[in-house]
């Protein structure tokens, strides 16, 4: 555009796709170790019944971490980089078009 408009650059746009379904691999790895890691061992609360409203509250709470976890992982690794690369491709389309109207 003339006048200082904005002008989008459609191939970055689809490079930060794939910079954030890395970063989506990533924190499915991390979400991988977290619920490994997240499990207490049997006994860990002791065997009292006083420890187990203690131990489903951390089960709980594991159990939220890791759905957080997977919702940021879809989100970034998914849903936005899904997003950016059809933004891509419909200002392509867009200029395309534009163009074909002054040939």
């Amino acid at each position: 555009m003339e006048g200082g408009g904005f002008r989008i650059a459609p191939d970055a746009l689809i490079q930060l796709a794939a910079e954030l379904e890395q970063l989506g691999e990533a924190i499915s790895r991390e979400a991988a170790g977290f619920s490994a890691s997240a499990q207490p061992p049997a006994g860990t609360f002791g065997l009292l019944p006083e420890a187990e409203p203690a131990h489903r509250a951390y089960l709980e709470t594991a159990h939220g971490a890791l759905h957080g976890l997977r919702v940021l992982q879809a989100a970034v690794g998914t849903e936005v980089p899904a997003a950016l690369r059809i933004s891509a491709a419909n200002y392509l389309t867009t200029d395309d078009e534009s163009a074909a109207g002054f040939r």
